[in-house]
């Protein structure tokens, strides 16, 4: 059974991760020019 910090420390090790792979391979750019928009104030980690 795993505890409740071992928990958050794989969560927050899972969103350094996903932040690092955006970041690398410029998925920003990549949704520009797919033509893929988010409103503002939407997080782009909620879209993915």
């Amino acid at each position: 059974m795993t505890s409740i910090p071992e928990k958050a420390y794989a969560e927050q090790s899972s969103i350094q991760n996903i932040l690092h792979f955006c970041h690398e391979f410029q998925l920003s750019k990549a949704h520009k020019k797919a033509g893929a928009y988010k409103q503002k104030g939407v997080a782009v980690m909620a879209i993915l």
